[in-house]
């Protein structure tokens, strides 16, 4: 899982705090907002020598010190380690199963959604990345999220994926669940359909566009895929979003300023969608081994994100290797062309880079 640079411990610090070098503590004494005390102290890539304080000011990481801080507010750390927040890239947060009508859909949020949310700040979560959710429904935590009225991590989201007219999950997941499908999944049926439903979603402030290349039922004449799940153990046929609405999908969102990252499991779908100009792949290539390395340089070459979702897949014996493949040359040319500043803390977060998931602006 992804780290940010936004600190972390036992859910007393979290927010977009950036890390300042190590300094000795100022001849004349500072007051902080907050300082985290004898906190040992991993900074994504190197754990500090021995206990330092943490100065948080305006919800923004001030100072870290080998030397004693002081602070409004103090949190004794001694024997914890504080280290960047988590980053969980890809959740369908709202339970598929238990929605099925308004009263369910209240009843969820209500009762559920609060403890889910504050989970993931248990476990240093700090922000999370939904891809596929009811639109309305994302959008209303997302705005409470950001006013401070609900507890939880930072929250990017897509709204409903979009699929091709029957596609997954449609008829798959919500094929029994018409109410919770019309509002989870969006499918169109021509460029012009996708079209407008990209700029509908980037006319809510959506953070991304998320299009599931596996969205049509195979009765076009494409080549099929055999989506399975212990619901349907017999699979349904499946076949690839036509390459023309795929296209639509990810040059609407371009022109809007977002990111489009697609739904794959195959490894043609994966080739289709990059070099259609996604952004990133969802699942990438699970249900068969990765033999194009060609592919693994194209979306080197154009910074591709390659979410694996190894909890949904390892399923498939092929997930878990198919991702040391793409992971292998991308953490090595990540790792060598990130500034040394940025490991430090004093440079741009690499989650703020162009080809991350924020929002531009």
């Amino acid at each position: 899982m992804p780290q940010e640079s936004a600190a972390h411990t036992s859910n007393e610090v979290r927010g977009p705090a950036t890390r300042a070098p190590a300094t000795p503590a100022a001849h004349a004494p500072v007051t902080h907002d907050l300082v985290i005390s004898r906190a040992h102290v991993f900074d994504g890539h190197r754990a500090l020598d021995g206990p330092h304080d943490i100065a948080v000011d305006g919800g923004r990481i001030a100072a870290v010190s080998a030397e004693p801080l002081r602070g409004r507010r103090q949190v004794d750390a001694a024997g914890r380690w504080v280290m960047p927040g988590l980053i969980d890239t890809h959740i369908h947060f709202y339970d598929v199963s238990a929605v099925s009508d308004a009263d369910s859909m209240r009843a969820f949020e209500e009762r559920e959604l609060p403890g889910k949310l504050g989970l993931f700040l248990d476990h240093g979560v700090t922000t999370i990345k939904s891809v596929g959710d009811p639109t309305d429904g994302i959008l209303a935590t997302r705005a409470r999220l950001a006013a401070g009225t609900l507890r939880g991590p930072r929250l990017l989201a897509t709204g409903c994926g979009i699929t091709g007219r029957d596609g997954h999950p449609a008829s798959t997941v919500f094929g029994g669940n018409p109410w919770a499908r019309e509002r989870f999944t969006g499918e169109v049926g021509s460029v012009r359909q996708m079209r407008e439903l990209v700029h509908r979603l980037a006319d809510r402030e959506v953070d991304a566009i998320k299009l599931l290349s596996e969205g049509a039922c195979a009765h076009s004449g494409g080549p099929e895929y055999l989506w399975r799940n212990p619901a349907f153990p017999d699979g349904v046929a499946l076949e690839r979003l036509p390459p023309d609405l795929l296209r639509a999908g990810i040059e609407a969102g371009h022109e809007r300023g977002l990111r489009v990252t697609v739904h794959t499991t195959q490894q043609v779908a994966a080739r289709e969608a990059v070099e259609a100009g996604a952004d990133g792949l969802e699942h990438g290539v699970t249900v068969e081994p990765l033999t194009d390395h060609s592919l693994i340089d194209l979306m080197l070459e154009r910074g591709t994100t390659y979410t694996p979702t190894l909890w949904i897949d390892d399923a498939h014996p092929d997930a878990r290797g198919n991702l040391m493949k793409v992971a292998g040359p991308a953490c090595t040319s990540r790792w060598a062309a990130t500034p040394s500043a940025v490991w430090a803390g004093t440079g741009p977060t690499p989650w703020r880079r162009p080809g991350s998931w924020w929002r531009p602006g």
